[in-house]
């Protein structure tokens, strides 16, 4: 039974957790931005395509103007925000066709100097990396204080459990107090509390390899 309700409790972690990967990993590929094609830089997401462009469209506001084209984004990064020396003008598209949308985003080097080319298709790759960062950091942050505001939980029923148990063995000592009646509860108390001994093992279990993600994104 003990080995049954182990099982049971990993299965609905492990439904949960399974499939994320959280890789960095970016891409270079040609990608068609309306009537462009342009060399760029695109990732994969283990995560729900509207929860990735509602992210991106927060992420990216911070630092750039956005011009919807209906098929793709324009976007404009002001000199002074990229300390660059002139604005950079880079297309950006999502792509849902797969289980892992993708974004993609590339320089628009039509008018830009040789030389700052690379410089700029450098930025806008650190900048795609800064957001999937940021973005699996906080979704494992948030997955983590979920966990562990269960488990605390889980330990206040433990302890709850524990102190009715001490009560009831006190009461055996009462005269008026039924033997049977106090056994039954007691066991009833212990098979509860070994469950959720159980449940909070699974719980750590699941934190420290919550942990250990965001420590590896880190």
């Amino acid at each position: 039974m003990k080995k049954f309700l182990l099982l049971l409790i990993l299965g609905g972690v492990h439904s949960v957790a399974f499939g994320q990967g959280y890789s960095l990993q970016m891409n270079q590929e040609k990608v068609e931005f309306g009537e462009n094609k342009k060399m760029a830089y695109s990732t994969s997401f283990e995560l729900p395509f509207e929860v990735i462009k509602k992210e991106w469209w927060k992420y990216i506001k911070r630092y750039a103007l956005l011009y919807n084209k209906r098929t793709h984004y324009e976007n404009k990064i002001l000199a002074k925000k990229s300390q660059s020396s002139t604005d950079i003008y880079f297309y950006s598209i999502f792509s849902n066709k797969s289980d892992n949308p993708t974004l993609s985003i590339a320089l628009d080097d039509n008018e830009v100097i040789k030389p700052n080319i690379i410089l700029y298709n450098q930025y806008l790759k650190d900048l795609l990396l800064d957001f999937k960062i940021e973005l699996y950091s906080s979704h494992i942050q948030s997955k983590v204080d979920k966990s562990e505001k269960t488990s605390l939980k889980v330990s206040s029923r433990i302890e709850r459990l524990t102190q009715d148990n001490q009560k009831l063995e006190s009461s055996k000592a009462k005269k008026n107090a039924s033997l049977t009646a106090i056994k039954k509860r007691i066991d009833s108390n212990n098979a509860l509390i070994e469950g959720y001994r159980i449940e909070l093992f699974v719980y750590q279990k699941e934190i420290d390899r919550l942990k250990n993600d965001l420590g590896r994104i880190k």
